[in-house]
């Protein structure tokens, strides 16, 4: 049985909140590919990852933000793009 997008739009609207939200986990679930990844390689890239943002603070090459600065800005600019 073949299923086109609006049918299953149809159908997942149909459902009680709770399991739109179970179906719509498992949905983004399936999209996410890190599970393909080794757990060794996502170790050393977080690792890589780590060492570059604080030789790049060390080096003056990027200051350290605020967090809720930044988050701050990012609302900002969400709501701007909205509007």
């Amino acid at each position: 049985m073949s299923l086109d997008a609006a049918s299953v739009e149809r159908g997942l609207l149909a459902l009680d909140p709770e399991e739109r939200a179970a179906v719509i986990r498992q949905g983004l679930l399936s999209l996410d590919t890190s599970h393909d990844m080794d757990h060794a390689d996502v170790q050393n890239a977080w690792y890589t990852e780590v060492h570059h943002r604080v030789d790049s603070y060390v080096n003056g090459d990027e200051p350290l933000v605020d967090a809720g600065e930044q988050l701050a800005r990012l609302r900002a600019q969400l709501l701007a793009r909205d509007q």
